[in-house]
């Protein structure tokens, strides 16, 4: 048994299907369902249900791809530790971001990243809070970007900046004359949604409900852009976080933002990594930077706050 097997094991899992699984790790189907069967002979077991219809694991089989995920996690560690023993401000760094951060806090990052950090090889992906965390588990991410504050064992976080929510209303809305959004302002609108499985989704259901909104159905958008484009119709209202009303008021996009009373509502952001990371020192420097740079990019801040919780 060879670390590559468990690539394979995990991969299968992942993939649920031979094929996939094999495209995944660079090698024909034949190849690895032969070394699949090695494994499961070297071992003694069925790693597989052969009883069940398509890729299904078995109790013992569940139980290996455990321990496989924890030898590659380790195995990942060990290059981390030659990679980064000498210079842990250099190297690839792979990022993801919740969709409701990412396209908003980017374009007021990377540039500066780059200048201060130029050894860094940073790679970027769209991910949900759940497949944050799950690829920092198996090792698949250096660190995450999202709302705060999570609690996962083996996790830990760096707080970066707190971010204001404002409420998106069309410009021929009724409301659109007013800077303030007044108490139950919103009784029976109906409130358009992110799709299960963004905690944005839940935050704004939460604050959009203490003004009587009502949650619009059965739609659901698939991005903030969507969300946006809905308001604009007139097919309802939504949360907006103050970086994304920043960018789409440049855009003109002819909406009207009404902020929240006080406390102001906002979500907590901050980076999320491994516990004990060798690099350590340069995630504390990322949340710093980015800091630094959102801080006036958020100015009203000066007000009482209230973290939403996720």
């Amino acid at each position: 048994m060879n670390l590559r097997d468990l690539e394979y094991l995990v991969e299968l899992e992942r993939h649920g299907h031979f094929g996939r699984a094999a495209e995944a790790c660079f090698v024909s189907q034949p190849t690895l369902s032969t070394q699949f069967k090695k494994l499961e002979k070297e071992l003694g077991v069925s790693i597989l249900d052969r009883s069940a219809k398509g890729v299904v694991f078995s109790e013992v089989g569940l139980a290996i791809l455990e321990k496989a995920r924890v030898m590659l996690r380790i195995s990942e560690d060990i290059h981390d530790v030659a990679k980064h023993f000498h210079d842990p401000m250099a190297g690839r760094l792979t990022v993801g971001l919740i969709p409701t951060i990412g396209p908003y806090l980017l374009p007021h990052i990377v540039g500066l990243i780059h200048q201060e950090f130029p050894k860094l090889q940073l790679q970027f992906r769209d991910l949900t809070t759940s497949n944050i965390i799950e690829q920092l588990g198996e090792g698949r991410l250096d660190l995450g970007i999202l709302a705060l504050p999570i609690q996962e064992d083996g996790l830990e976080s760096f707080p970066m900046y707190e971010e204001p929510f404002l409420c998106a209303v069309s410009s021929a809305h009724d409301l659109s004359s007013q800077s303030q959004l007044p108490a139950m302002a919103l009784e029976a609108e109906p409130l358009l949604l992110l799709e299960e499985g963004h905690c944005f989704g839940a935050q704004a259901l939460q604050l959009c409900g203490r003004y009587g909104a009502q949650v619009s159905s059965p739609f659901r958008g698939t991005s903030l852009e969507t969300l946006r484009a809905m308001v604009r119709q007139g097919m309802g209202i939504t949360a907006v976080p103050q970086l994304a009303v920043n960018q789409w008021q440049k855009q003109n996009d002819e909406l009207c933002y009404l902020f929240f009373q006080d406390p102001v509502p906002v979500r907590q952001v901050g980076i999320l990594a491994r516990t004990g990371s060798l690099r350590r020192p340069l995630f504390e420097s990322l949340a710093q930077l980015v800091k630094t740079v959102i801080k006036s990019e958020l100015p009203y801040m000066a007000r009482g706050s209230e973290i939403l919780p996720i």
